[in-house]
Parts: structure tokens; sequence; C-alpha cells
């Protein structure tokens, strides 16, 4: 009995898999011809990584766009920024690296998906005011109202000269962009882009940014309520 059963459960399955048919089999993702070289650890809120395409991608730079295709941050010509505040149900943030041909046409040519810390940069949490909140790259804020008055300058404070630049006769003037808080405290400070680039004066970057992050801000209001908002300072070297 136990010979026929087993001869009747295979007969059984034959049929069955003649019934149903061949078992389909999904298609492999296409091998995309660059991958992103990034950093192996998780990444900090606020944190600005640089990346690079492996292998080198010839040809014009310009064709070539980076974009967050999920999660947020900012990415931008091989760097990827954190938000400043990163919840734990974005601790992932997938990029994608795009081609454009002669035809206008867009290929991706690379994608990665990179860990980030859960957590804020300090002060980040209570920085927004009434009327305000962090945009999709969590980097910057979208408002609904006007405000009701500008900011103004309570404390300024000078760059020191780098003995470096010094040393090498090094002069200019360099910008730098701010997010100021409610409170009225640099939360992030940048260097702009230029045009044209000034790649000699980026021996006084660091400097320029710790002036910008120790200046002391009165912040615009809405309905009398503090709000966070964008300055833009310069810093000369050598220091007057």
């Amino acid at each position: 009995m136990r010979g026929v059963t087993a001869i009747g459960l295979i007969a059984g399955v034959g049929a069955l898999a003649c019934l149903v048919g061949p078992t389909r089999t999904e298609a492999a993702a296409p091998t995309l011809p660059h991958h992103i070289v990034g950093p192996s650890r998780t990444i900090e809120p606020g944190e600005t990584v640089d990346l690079r395409l492996a292998p080198p991608v010839e040809g014009d730079p310009r064709r070539i766009s980076w974009r967050v295709v999920s999660g947020s941050g900012v990415a931008s010509r091989g760097r990827y920024s954190a938000p400043f505040i990163v919840t734990q149900e974005w601790t992932r943030a997938t990029l994608r690296v795009v081609r454009k041909d002669d035809a206008g046409v867009l290929e991706t040519i690379a994608e990665e998906t990179l860990r980030l810390h859960a957590g804020a940069v300090p002060g980040a949490d209570a920085c927004l005011g009434p009327g305000q909140r962090w945009d999709e790259g969590g980097r910057g804020f979208v408002q609904t109202e006007s405000t009701d008055d500008i900011a103004s300058v309570l404390a300024t404070a000078q760059p020191e000269y780098p003995a470096q630049a010094r040393a090498r006769g090094i002069s200019g003037v360099v910008p730098v962009h701010a997010l100021v808080c409610r409170s009225g405290r640099v939360l992030h400070a940048w260097i702009p882009a230029t045009d044209p680039p000034q790649p000699e004066l980026e021996i006084l970057h660091e400097a320029a940014l710790e002036a910008a992050r120790r200046y002391a801000w009165r912040p615009p209001t809405i309905a009398g309520q503090p709000v966070a908002f964008h300055a833009a300072m310069s810093f000369r070297f050598p220091p007057p």
C-alpha cells in the first residue's frame, strides 16, 4: 500500500505541474555601468560626505547629475548632505546618478543607498518658528507667511587668518551663507558656489565658516514670534 500511495502522489504532482505550467523566473535588474563609492559607516545628521563614481565617468561632467530619489538630504556634484533631523523611519537615503546623452535622454548610470544615523543636529528640533517647516531635503525650510520685520546683527566675529595663507600671501573675500534659527544662533554655515570658481581661496574657507558660526542675530518675526531665516555674510582676508 505504501508503494502505491507514493506512486499516486508523484503522479498527482506531475499532473499539477502540467496544469500550472513552468515556473516564471523574474528578470534580473540591469547592471549599471558605475557604482557610487562613499563611506561604509552611517552618516550623521547634518553631515556632508564626499562621493565618487567608480569607474570614473568620461566626458563632460556637466552632463552628470546627482539626485536623492528616496529618503531625504541633498545630493550635488559628488556630495551628499544629510538632513538636520533624521527620524527612525528615514535612516536610508537612495542616491541616483544620471547622464544626459547628445539627444537629451537621461540614463541612470549608478544608484546606491546610504545609511543615516537617527538623531538631530543640536538646536535643529527647535530651530523653526511659527508657519515654518523643513523642506523635502531637510536642510532648508518652507515659510507660508512674510515676516513683519528684518533680521539684524547683534554681534560679529573676525576670522583668524590661517598661517599657511599668510605665508603664501593669499588674500580675497570669502562669501558665507547661513541658516539661522529663531534663537538667533547659526545652525549651519556653508560656502556658496561662485562664478567663476575661486579654488585658490579654499584655504580660507574654514576660517570664514568658523567666524560666521560665532555671529549672533536678532531674528525677524511673524505675528511677534521669532522665526528662522537665511543670512549672507562675507569675510575679507587678511582681516582688517
